[in-house]
């Protein structure tokens, strides 16, 4: 998004739009524009939100505010950021009436989520809405005039339509939760966060069933409380291609800003560890017992003197916060699990987690750790096995 007049080419973390400089309030911040249409901005209790009055499906919407520098279409949490997004739809002089919220139910029928996820604590709907009798109706937009003189104002209400109806599309911009605080998936379902460097990164196993725009994926549970869910390598990628970037650039089956890690990020972990005295022994690859869970790992079979493998002194583990679970893998070939507390073969016992990066069409790169070595590695598997996953996120941690 650029000023008509005044814009740098750059949009600045807290402006508004590219008005040259990064004052919230500089007389340019009202010159926006998008595709020739005026898009009027205001700022609540430190969320900026943008209400753009060109005409979009609910879906290419959330993309153009992704595209403008925003997070998403806009969540609503209070009444003063209602009535703000309301103020600023009329500001932008009656050209449209209706404005994409982020508010949906298009996964479950009645069951309402914003699209960042965020607590659903907020509700401001017109009269006898939503309308669940009507099937496709599962995207909401707000009102910002009172179209029908005489009847209830429709200003600030909410109503439930088609995702594919094309109006105009409230955003937003929060600040970035802080890594080590704790984030939630389209299921429900509650991940702590750690940072490691200048990496974020989920502390615990996806167990999600669906994507973040809310398809349902396929979860299979060896444990699922205990380890998170297995999936196989299509599933996680949820149709992107492979990748060995930084970042990865696939979101996968991950929320909305995380993705599924490359080999080369993972690598780099490896290495900020044993660059940052995480190591063990004096070895700056013995980095497995600073990224293992501190606890549930079979015994070592083997000697040990220093006490650098995962499966010895377990109370000394997981010095880096990442806290990986020895959930083995499933074997597509013989139909079960292996290497998991509860399937350990030859006294092996290890936790794998997905990459983005594919080895061929048919094999696809494992993370390992196990209760006996020091190092954590990588091995190529069928895309047909399965393994757990842990989401990164996308930007780097404050």
């Amino acid at each position: 998004m650029v000023c008509a007049s005044c814009g740098d080419g750059v949009l600045a973390v807290n402006e508004a739009c590219d008005d040259g400089n990064s004052v919230d309030d500089d007389p340019c911040s009202n010159d926006c524009v998008v595709n020739n249409a005026p898009c009027a901005h205001a700022v609540v209790n430190g969320v900026h939100f943008i209400v753009c009055p060109e005409l979009l499906t609910r879906e290419t919407a959330r993309g153009a505010c992704q595209a403008l520098g925003y997070q998403d279409l806009a969540s609503i949490h209070s009444g003063a950021e209602n009535d703000a997004i309301t103020e600023l739809g009329r500001a932008n002089g009656g050209t449209q009436e209706r404005y994409w919220i982020g508010l949906a139910d298009v996964a479950t029928e009645n069951t309402f989520m914003w699209s960042d996820l965020s607590p659903v604590d907020y509700l401001n709907w017109y009269s006898n809405q939503p309308t669940p009798i009507h099937a496709g109706e599962d995207c909401v937009h707000t009102h910002v005039y009172k179209v029908n003189p005489g009847t209830v104002p429709y200003e600030g209400l909410w109503n439930d339509v088609s995702c594919l109806e094309t109006i105009g599309y409230a955003c937003q911009l929060r600040p970035m939760t802080a890594c080590g605080e704790t984030i939630t998936d389209r299921d429900g379902n509650s991940y702590p966060t750690t940072a490691i460097g200048d990496q974020c990164w989920m502390r615990t196993n996806l167990r999600t069933t669906h994507d973040a725009n809310g398809n349902p994926v396929t979860r299979h549970c060896h444990d699922c409380d205990k380890y998170g869910g297995h999936y196989e390598w299509s599933t996680v990628m949820n149709g992107a291609p492979t990748s060995n970037g930084v970042p990865s650039g696939v979101q996968g089956i991950c929320p909305d800003g995380w993705h599924v890690p490359s080999q080369a990020e993972l690598e780099l972990l490896i290495t900020f560890l044993g660059g940052h005295g995480y190591d063990c022994g004096g070895v700056s690859t013995w980095v497995a017992k600073s990224l293992a869970a501190s606890g549930g790992w079979a015994a070592n079979p083997w000697d040990d003197p220093l006490n650098c493998t995962p499966a010895n002194a377990q109370e000394l583990n997981d010095r880096s916060g990442f806290g990986l679970i020895g959930g083995g893998y499933w074997n597509p070939t013989m139909q079960q699990y292996y290497q998991s507390a509860e399937t350990i073969v030859a006294n092996v016992h290890e936790g794998y987690l997905w990459t983005a990066t594919e080895v061929d069409a048919t094999e696809a790169m494992f993370f390992r750790i196990g209760q006996y070595y020091w190092e954590p590695g990588f091995t190529n598997y069928t895309k047909l096995g399965r393994a757990n996953v842990r989401c990164l996120r996308d930007d780097a941690a404050p």
